[in-house]
């Protein structure tokens, strides 16, 4: 492919990176004698012209703080969209390094925060505002690339409708409701979220365990961020786009933030080059010089407890601003909010002593996930039998109050949960029994069982789901056995569950408690 030459004009020298949407090329105009960004889009049968068509719009935003769109030209049958070529180093490689200070992240979410106005001032929507998608030129200059999927506000079918990188497309896009300007915010605050934390918003395993937490989880309160810094990004990451700052309020914060410090401007400090990330659908950079020094955060060597006491003021300073900022941004009498305004502690829904009646000797409970406790059975130091338990809190969804809104959604995971089949895998033979509902467990429960006996590890696995107003809970018992489901691990999860309902329903003093 190097060397080809696409529409008698762009040379391609050298693959920057690939991602999804296409591959991203540095190429030479032999016209200009420059060298430009070349992106080629992949797709089927009629992509090629909606693809061109969608660029061409794109291509009318001109503000300092984009990366232009040039020329869109169609070789091979397929387009190629002609872009600036950045010389500096995407947002995500620096957050590789390390959490950025918040007065540079504030900068930075100046220049995307502008770039996104004047876009939305053309109609247009982004639809993958995102680290990769942030790039720092060699001045410390932000500017946001990536126009590739960007469509027009007309409510029209697009090639953004689905478009968009998990973690940072916002709740509406996921649930297949009309996207607009706040939406594009909504990712921004994700993007400024990973920056100053040093780690996504949402961040799981799985892109599907990513969309589920984005739709029915809260983000961690920020940490490092500081009070006024975190409690703007919890408020641009509501589910509700209703409820999230104007921009008008967020450029005030950020550019109070990035004001108040001795650290030097974003528009001044040196960035160097890196190799273009590959994962991104814009090159990151035009040279192969490795990362120069970046300001990052001390790491010092103060004592653990030290830490831990100013994570705990930071988390609860954020939490504050960001009730302070749902009083600015919500009316009051909005729709019921359910008894749980975050999701308690899962480690907190059974005791040790609870879990040791049920299944004999076990750890401590371990956080296995953001919003998952395990409590292990060790066997010759090797996890062998366990119960887990883990809980998502849904707020509302729109003007459908949360408790209503977890009562659906509940019933559309009970549904999804008894269509899956059983069969021959790959690791061996798979047996789930029907969906059966638990009356007298939380307001409603159902469930379900799973078996898989393999050559190399054979599995069971008894789950149970139970919602109280708007929590959802999973408990779940596992035996890494053979001998397939037994009426003994039918009987231990439903009393560990009934035991998570019954402090749910009924909290104690040291219980968990409802918002």
């Amino acid at each position: 492919m190097t060397g080809r030459t696409l529409a008698g004009r762009y040379r391609l020298l050298e693959r920057l990176g690939e991602g999804g949407a296409g591959t991203v090329w540095r190429a030479r105009d032999e016209t200009l004698r420059r060298d430009v960004a070349v992106k080629e889009l992949r797709g089927g049968a009629g992509f090629a012209e909606r693809a061109i068509a969608e660029a061409r719009a794109a291509a009318r935003v001109n503000h300092p703080a984009i990366v232009m769109v040039h020329d869109v030209v169609t070789d091979g049958g397929l387009p190629w969209i002609v872009m600036d070529l950045i010389d500096g180093v995407s947002l995500d490689r620096l957050i590789e390094r390390g959490p950025l200070p918040a007065p540079r992240v504030a900068a930075i979410g100046l220049r995307v925060l502008a770039a996104l106005e004047a876009a939305h001032a053309h109609g247009m929507l982004h639809r993958d505002v995102k680290p990769g998608n942030v790039l720092v030129e060699r001045d410390g200059t932000a500017v946001l690339a990536d126009f590739g999927i960007a469509a027009p506000m007309t409510g029209e079918q697009s090639l953004a409708d689905r478009a968009g990188s998990a973690g940072y497309t916002a709740p509406e896009r996921l649930r297949e409701e009309p996207a607009g300007p706040q939406s594009d915010l909504w990712a921004l605050g994700a993007t400024l979220y990973a920056a100053v934390e040093g780690r996504a918003p949402f961040r799981r395993d799985h892109p599907a365990a990513v969309a589920a937490a984005v739709l029915m989880h809260d983000p961690p309160a920020p940490v490092l961020a500081g009070p006024e810094l975190g409690g703007l990004l919890l408020a641009m990451l509501a589910k509700d786009p209703a409820r999230r700052p104007a921009p008008a309020a967020v450029r005030q914060v950020l550019d109070r933030i990035a004001a108040t410090t001795s650290y030097r401007s974003v528009a001044t400090a040196p960035v160097a080059p890196a190799v273009p990330h590959g994962a991104s659908a814009v090159p990151h950079g035009a040279s192969a010089v490795p990362h120069g020094a970046l300001p990052v955060p001390a790491r010092t060597g103060r004592r653990r407890r030290l830490r831990v006491a100013a994570a705990v003021v930071a988390v609860s300073a954020a939490a504050g601003a960001a009730i302070a900022w749902s009083t600015v941004t919500s009316p009051g009498d909005g729709p019921d909010r359910g008894r749980f305004a975050a999701a308690p502690e899962a480690c907190d829904l059974l005791t040790v002593e609870q879990v040791r009646e049920l299944v004999g000797q076990v750890t401590d409970p371990r956080m296995t996930k953001v919003d998952e406790c395990t409590w292990n059975y060790l066997k010759r130091g090797v996890p062998y039998r366990w119960i887990s338990v883990q809980t998502q809190a849904v707020p509302p969804h729109g003007e459908t109050p949360a408790p209503e809104a977890a009562r659906l959604l509940f019933e559309g995971m009970r549904r999804e949960t008894d269509s899956e089949a059983g069969g021959d895998t790959a690791f061996g033979r798979q047996t789930r029994s029907r969906v059966r509902a638990l009356p007298g467990v939380g307001e409603e429960a159902f469930a379900r069982d799973y078996a898989r006996e393999g050559a190399n590890i054979s599995r069971t696995v008894c789950s149970v789901w139970l919602r109280v107003s708007n929590l959802i809970v999973r408990v779940e018992w596992t035996r890494a056995e053979d001998g397939g489901v037994r009426p003994a691990d039918r009987r231990t999860v439903l009393r560990a569950a009934e035991r998570v309902a019954a402090g749910l329903v009924t909290p104690g003093p040291s219980g968990p408690s409802g918002g």
